[in-house]
């Protein structure tokens, strides 16, 4: 879809797949354990992060009733990542690239 001449999509991370998964959260979690992921220090989102339980039954990912009651800045931050690697090849370059030659082909190609 386009908007204002953006491409853009719409993504949830509250939805769950027919298997009760939530993807976005699902590839933070593998990807934060498989050490992909650096992160600043923030502590809302750390305890926000820390305080997130999967419903077994609908397979949705909430914040704990006993933990913080906020789930916005782990939302965006699961829904960024989850979008980033959607479209890692669409937006890779090799280490060492000049990166004002990447600007220059990303908008030769809009």
């Amino acid at each position: 879809m386009l908007a204002k001449g953006y491409a853009y999509e719409i993504i949830s991370v509250d939805r769950v797949d027919t298997n009760r998964i939530c993807q976005p959260y699902h590839f933070f979690r593998s990807a934060l354990y498989d050490g992909r992921i650096i992160m600043y220090e923030n502590k809302l989102l750390t305890e926000e992060l820390i305080g997130l339980e999967r419903d077994n039954n609908s397979g949705r990912v909430d914040h704990s009733p006993s933990g913080i009651n906020s789930k916005d800045q782990a939302d965006g931050v699961v829904g960024s990542i989850y979008n980033a690697s959607k479209h890692a090849e669409e937006y890779e370059f090799e280490y060492g690239e000049d990166l004002e030659l990447i600007y220059k082909y990303n908008n030769y190609n809009t």
